[in-house]
């Protein structure tokens, strides 16, 4: 690694601090970038490569920003008590300090699944950065939490050889003002909502910054949520299909080199 300097750094926020990490190079840098992460256990499992990828990033001379959201990993306050707008308060507040970190350097926002829709609801709130990077954003936030719900019911047959809740009973819980458990983590029916307001075709038709959504899958073609995100892109919105590991739902090591790779030169033409 080049000499650059990584700094755990604490954002003032309305809840108190967020705990980040700043990666500074050696020389001013060329641009800036913010990690938006994505949310329950995908956060965890993605982890090595979100630092894989802030360190490439680095080393190609931009200053890059890592942070937890109020409620998530080492920042103050309880999950339950926040949604979507929170933590699109944090994405502000960390994009401030991060401009001030880097003398104002060109800033770029790099999102993973529900990650990448709230850097979209970012821009459209005015944070303005110069570019946007989104992998594998989620389509519809509707259809993201019947996903959750379908997966928590097969962690309980593959824990217990049972379901111990069905998606239905789950989703009629959170119909009713309740929680459901993702494995830890309380989904509220406040954060419920906040998520299945969530509409990425209609997002990214307001949006006026360029940027490059990556559909990342098995396959030689776009995977089926993403599809049809593929024909509202204009010029300046580039649909990229990334052939790499599912590395946000998996318990194994992943090496995303490609999608690493592609998005420092991605990130390096906006500077």
């Amino acid at each position: 690694m080049a000499d650059t300097l990584e700094e755990q750094i604490l954002i003032p926020s309305d809840a108190g601090a967020l705990k980040g990490v700043l990666y500074a190079p050696s020389e001013t840098p060329l641009g800036s970038v913010l990690f938006c992460n994505p949310l329950f256990e995908e956060r965890k499992s993605s982890q090595r490569v979100m630092v894989e990828c802030a360190r490439a990033l680095c080393d190609a001379g931009l200053m890059v920003l890592r942070f937890d959201y109020r409620g998530c990993g080492d920042s103050t306050g309880d999950f339950k008590d926040f949604n979507a707008t929170h933590w699109l308060a944090d994405i502000r507040s960390a994009a401030k300090v991060l401009r001030e970190r880097s003398g104002d350097a060109a800033l770029t926002l790099l999102g993973l699944r529900l990650g990448a829709n709230l850097a979209v609801g970012s821009a459209l709130e005015g944070l303005n950065p110069k570019a946007l990077i989104l992998w594998e954003p989620i389509a519809e936030g509707n259809a993201y939490i019947e996903h959750e719900l379908r997966r928590k019911v097969l962690r309980e047959m593959v824990t217990f050889g049972t379901g111990r809740s069905s998606r239905q009973s789950s989703a009629d819980l959170l119909a009713a003002g309740n929680s459901v458990d993702l494995d830890g983590y309380e989904l509220t029916a406040d954060l419920a909502s906040s998520i299945r307001k969530l509409s990425l075709s209609e997002d990214l038709t307001s949006i006026d910054a360029p940027l490059v959504l990556t559909n990342i899958t098995h396959g030689d073609e776009p995977s089926r949520d993403l599809a049809p995100i593929r024909a509202l892109l204009t010029r300046e919105k580039q649909f990229e299909l990334i052939r790499e590991q599912p590395f946000w739902n998996r318990i194994g090591l992943t090496e995303p080199t490609d999608l690493i790779q592609k998005t420092v030169s991605w990130i390096k033409n906006y500077k």
